[in-house]
């Protein structure tokens, strides 16, 4: 056994990486699908190739700092020069960088491939879709845990409840676990920071996490950048709890006295490159429901280990069944939500079988 590892490269393997690796090898030999992670030195990259290798992909690494890793290529996305046209050749490209010039998307969308892009702030939505007008590719916008399933999840309550008139939506967070300055930038500070104060409310959560009392994020881009394309629709009322007991009472607090808006940006972004490398994955859960008069009429939740773990876990999920689609000849291009090219039902196998349970509320 050490001697086959040694010819394949992996000298002093250690048993059990050395099996797992070589099962790798023998996926990539049969023709292993290829995914290019643009961020993959990021929080959320970090986790998601892991689980695309688990998915049996032949996984290829991407970032901006420089590594002697035989998996990864160095791309920069400020550095347009960096981005190899051929970077489209990858059965799929999913990126977790927000590149205002949208430079891969094009190349992907001009020469016929298949991208996931998840980083698309509210305010770049309609810039992002024209650029999928004629297209020979596709790209797919909203990939993820939130958004993302829970766009799958409202788009069936819509279905079911066609009277609705407000959607709500309400998440457990950890400050343990792994998160990147972007969502703290792009999430954390607006949503609590844009006012001094934030109406509470009790939510009900499943077990074991019960009622709640959470503070109600108002700032304008909390809809779309949780909900996505559904949230234009409709008006959304967005809860968060903080699972960290001494936190959740210290921000509870603050919004008392009104002073949330006075919170500074390095209060949230302190300890980013830690945080991004942390391995803590806690219970979460999201609840998705649809109101009609303020009453509501179904909910329903969303529970696994961990935010970005569930992420990564569910755009693994997405990237099966996009690339069984493709072989079977069903191509769309454009760029399209996630709810315009997936059905919850369809993912809901994968997804349970990484742990992640999706269950109607009473």
């Amino acid at each position: 056994m050490d001697l086959l590892f040694e010819e394949m490269g992996f000298s002093h393997a250690d048993p059990v990486e050395g099996i797992k690796r070589l099962g790798r090898v023998r996926a990539v030999s049969r023709g292993a699908r290829k995914v290019l992670v643009i961020g993959a030195q990021g929080a959320l990259g970090r986790l998601c190739v892991p689980a695309l290798r688990n998915a049996g992909f032949d996984v290829i690494r991407a970032g901006r700092r420089p590594e002697s890793a035989s998996d990864f290529r160095l791309i920069d996305l400020d550095k347009v020069d960096s981005i190899p046209e051929d970077c489209a050749d990858a059965d799929l490209v999913i990126s977790m960088v927000n590149d205002s010039r949208r430079t891969v998307e094009r190349l992907v969308l001009r020469n016929g491939g298949a991208m996931f892009s998840l980083m698309i702030t509210p305010s770049e939505r309609s810039q992002v879709k024209a650029l999928g007008e004629g297209a020979k590719g596709l790209v797919v916008t909203d990939v993820g845990l939130g958004p993302g399933i829970t766009n799958l999840v409202l788009k069936d309550l819509l279905i079911k409840y066609p009277e609705t008139d407000c959607l709500e939506g309400a998440g457990t967070f950890s400050v343990l676990e792994p998160t990147g300055r972007a969502t703290a930038e792009e999430f954390s500070y607006p949503g609590l920071t844009s006012a001094g104060r934030h109406p509470t409310a009790m939510v009900e959560f499943p077990e074991p996490f019960g009622r709640r009392r959470c503070i109600e994020f108002r700032h304008a881009d909390i809809g779309p950048g949780l909900f996505g394309d559904v949230s234009q629709r409709l008006p959304v009322r967005f809860y968060g709890y903080t699972l960290e007991r001494a936190v959740n009472a210290s921000t509870l607090a603050l919004n008392s006295l009104g002073l949330l808006s006075k919170l500074p940006l390095a209060l949230f972004t302190v300890g980013s490159d830690r945080r991004a490398a942390s391995t803590v994955a806690k219970p979460q859960c999201h609840v998705c429901a649809v109101l009609r008069d303020g009453r509501r009429l179904a909910a329903t939740a969303v529970m696994g280990r961990g935010n970005f773990a569930m992420t990564a876990d569910a755009t693994a999920v997405m990237a099966e069944n996009l690339l069984a689609r493709r072989d079977k000849g069903e191509s769309p291009t454009g760029v399209l939500s996630v709810e315009d090219v997936f059905d919850l039902s369809e993912l809901t196998p994968g997804l349970e079988r990484r742990g992640i349970r999706i269950a109607e509320m009473g």
